[in-house]
């Protein structure tokens, strides 16, 4: 404070590390008796837009089955802004990687929920990127992605049924004649039916058809533990 009663500032001010101080000054005056007084000033510091919102729940990546209803809950984002007041309100919304519009998030809350169909057969994963804006001047904002994998059950489904295909009757043994290709959504299990047994067989890992003619009647979808395809 200067000699006139003008109170300076001196160095830099930060609100999010001290929001207020009480300064307390004393006047003496000059005389003999010197005579004194205080007073306490107390100052506020006004919040300026210099902190961008942060999402505390990092990384986010989660599954879905792909019978998920409009309106399921998905996933929230959970962030903070440690300034103040309208510089601290935030808003959500999906800017990038959101096929189809199948997913939506409140703007408000960061709540992503399902807000269309969900084919995992067309696409299995989702990685969208999700703005958050604060709502002070100048406006500051943050990106972050939300990872959904679709669980899909749906039945395989091949190119074409049946198959068609000429062999000749000398056609080695160890030969594959045949390879079909269901889509790689999990492991299969095949069953072949209408055959001569030991005249028809499957590769385990390629899916092969050794031997001959068929057509493949039904087929079941599951996960084995041990991660490894089994074909019968």
């Amino acid at each position: 404070m200067r000699a006139d009663g003008t109170l300076w500032l001196l160095g830099t001010l930060d609100r999010e590390a001290v929001a207020e101080y009480s300064v307390v000054v004393q006047a003496t005056d000059r005389s003999v008796l010197r005579k004194s007084s205080r007073v306490v000033i107390k100052t506020t510091i006004l919040d300026f837009n210099d902190n961008r919102p942060i999402v505390t729940n990092l990384p986010i990546s989660v599954s879905i089955r792909e019978s998920a209803a409009i309106g399921d809950f998905v996933a929230e984002l959970i962030a903070t802004d440690a300034d103040d007041g309208v510089n601290k309100l935030r808003k959500f919304a999906i800017i990038d990687g959101n096929d189809n519009q199948t997913f939506g998030i409140d703007e408000e809350d960061g709540i992503v929920s399902v807000a269309g169909a969900v084919d995992g057969a067309r696409l299995d994963l989702f990685t969208l990127l999700v703005a958050i804006r604060d709502q002070g001047l100048p406006q500051l904002e943050a990106v972050v992605s939300v990872t959904i994998r679709v669980i899909h059950f749906g039945a395989p489904e091949f190119a074409t049924d049946p198959y068609h295909i000429d062999v000749f009757e000398d056609h080695p043994l160890a030969e594959a004649m045949l390879q079909v290709w269901p889509p790689p959504v999990c492991f299969l299990l095949f069953h072949l039916s209408n055959f001569v047994p030991q005249t028809f067989v499957i590769s385990a890992h390629k899916s092969e058809l050794h031997f001959a003619w068929f057509r493949l009647r039904r087929c079941q979808c599951m996960t084995l533990p041990t991660g490894v395809l089994s074909i019968c």
